[in-house]
């Protein structure tokens, strides 16, 4: 997971962990159920896909790692015994072949030390007659040509662990997206019912912060939805511009113009501290002006209500 996905995951369980505290009040509030249910079953998805990502990237390391290490061990005993047939024989050309220290063996690069490991192979075969009082047999050169055929193997699945990662990845992200859509919904059932739980509503929009765990960058998540139904409205354009024509960056007028996408939601990585006003507009509907405060170290939550035209 990104930075970013895991600062919104621990707001996801700042909010769980809130409504597991205040269940009794959360269950008065109309609708709430309903869509915090939808929020958890997101959430419950997301940490299932982030473990099966960290699999991909955990699993096949520790394969590689056993394979190699086996190899090496293989590959180091056969070279001293081949060694010591060169060197008994005076067979100067088959000991500059077979000659390697285990720690020679450790320096290789990976597909260095499959290369020479299938040299080492070659050569046990072609003296095994002479190998015998060694315990080397069709067996043994059968187990090591397995080893080697094993780790080759596992060589080339970077290839098939970039294309299982990205398709996590991208089914991360929906899922994050999904999350984010549901707790749009839950806002506003929460909100509706802040007369009769103003504290309850207070202590949910704290926790609904997203604390920077990365960089201390700042970061913004913003939504359109509709007033009436609460429904995320995509394709709402949100043009943000610092008070007193403080420009956040060295070029341009300092404005910021965002869209929202499929599930009315963006997010904006950076920003300058200070406030600004935001207009939003959206076909058919009319357009609206907030003010917007970025602090230091918070990423800030902005969900801008639009009436139909």
């Amino acid at each position: 997971m990104t930075t970013n996905q895991v600062s919104r995951r621990n707001m996801y369980f700042s909010v769980r962990n809130f409504v597991i505290a205040n269940e009794a009040t959360a269950k008065t509030i109309p609708f709430f159920t309903e869509k915090y249910s939808i929020f958890e079953n997101a959430l419950r998805e997301i940490q299932t896909w982030s473990e099966m990502q960290k699999d991909v990237i955990t699993g096949i390391a520790k394969e590689k790692k056993k394979l190699k290490e086996s190899l090496i061990k293989i590959s180091a005993d056969y070279s001293k015994m081949l060694a010591a047939i060169a060197k008994f024989a005076n067979n100067d050309k088959l000991m500059d072949k077979i000659r390697f220290r285990i720690s020679d063996l450790k320096r290789m690069k990976d597909v260095d030390l499959r290369d020479y490991a299938k040299i080492i192979y070659d050569n046990v075969g072609a003296n095994i007659d002479k190998l015998t009082g060694y315990e080397i047999t069709a067996d043994t050169q059968k187990a090591y040509m397995d080893t080697i055929n094993s780790y080759d193997a596992v060589l080339s699945t970077p290839r098939t662990q970039i294309a299982e990662r990205t398709q996590t990845t991208k089914r991360l992200a929906g899922l994050f997206d999904n999350a984010d859509a549901a707790l749009l919904e839950l806002d506003f059932a929460i909100e509706a019912g802040q007369p009769k739980q103003p504290a309850f509503y207070n202590s949910y929009k704290a926790v609904r912060k997203i604390v920077d765990s990365g960089t201390g960058k700042l970061a913004l998540r913003a939504a359109a939805v509709d007033i009436a139904s609460g429904e995320p409205l995509s394709e709402a354009i949100f043009v943000f511009k610092p008070e007193r024509g403080k420009a956040p960056f060295t070029t341009g007028n300092g404005e910021i113009t965002k869209k929202t996408a499929k599930k009315g939601i963006f997010h904006i990585k950076s920003m300058a501290a200070g406030t600004y006003r935001v207009s939003v507009k959206r076909d058919r509907y009319k357009g609206k002006e907030v003010t917007v405060e970025i602090s230091d170290g918070v990423r800030r939550e902005l969900t801008v209500e639009l009436e139909k035209a």
